[in-house]
């Protein structure tokens, strides 16, 4: 009888265990299909919604916007600034400012960006599948990304993916402090035809240009 007991006690220590295992896997898995449908787009163009929250803010901020992406090119635009990227030079246009910063672009110095945020679980993070949901109308696996090394150093804590049908369709990132940023993918058009000085700043009178390089 004490064996019996001793037994289905320690089959119900192992149950969440083999869980935690299955739903690792169950992540990786997903992870996968992601990082190969993105590696085999030549181009990505998707509009998207963000909101900023912070405990300390009245409201949310919320902004919309585009991105374009080729290779290792990209651009963003929102109401306020466009991020411009053509593998080499980084161009940073603040409207409101006036102003455009150039600098030489560093992947190594964006821990966070368009060219790594589809593959970003493939290095340095634990992944765990979390749950399935909707997610802006849509059903979608919910993917929890924790760093693996210099945790203390990070200005995030973890970040979520929402996964449907092998596509991002938005994201979650958990800043230490308590603030959040949510970005929903409204719609993505993969393959597009793109031309190269989509990725080029071209100067606009008014605008002051502020050479960091």
């Amino acid at each position: 009888m004490l064996r019996t007991i001793i037994l289905s006690l320690s089959l119900i220590c192992l149950a969440p265990v083999a869980q935690g295992q299955a739903n690792v896997r169950k992540a990786k898995k997903i992870l996968n299909q992601v990082s190969k449908h993105y590696k085999g787009l030549k181009t990505l163009k998707a509009t998207f919604d963000l909101t900023i929250t912070d405990p300390n803010a009245k409201k949310p901020v919320k902004k919309e916007g585009t991105l374009f992406l080729k290779g290792k090119k990209y651009r963003i635009e929102t109401d306020e600034t466009d991020i411009i990227c053509d593998s080499k030079t980084r161009w940073i246009h603040f409207k409101k400012s006036k102003e455009v910063q150039i600098d030489n672009y560093r992947p190594e110095d964006e821990e966070i960006s368009p060219n790594n945020m589809f593959t970003i679980y493939e290095s340095g993070f634990k992944y765990l599948w979390v749950e399935s949901k909707t997610f802006n109308g849509k059903t979608a696996d919910v993917i929890e990304l924790v760093p693996k090394t210099d945790v203390e150093m990070k200005e995030y804590t973890k970040i979520k993916l929402y996964v449907n049908a092998k596509q991002i369709i938005g994201y979650e990132i958990f800043m230490r402090g308590g603030s959040k940023t949510l970005c929903t993918v409204k719609t993505q058009v993969d393959n597009l035809e793109i031309p190269d000085k989509t990725f080029t700043y071209t100067k606009i009178a008014g605008v002051k240009e502020i050479d960091l390089r």
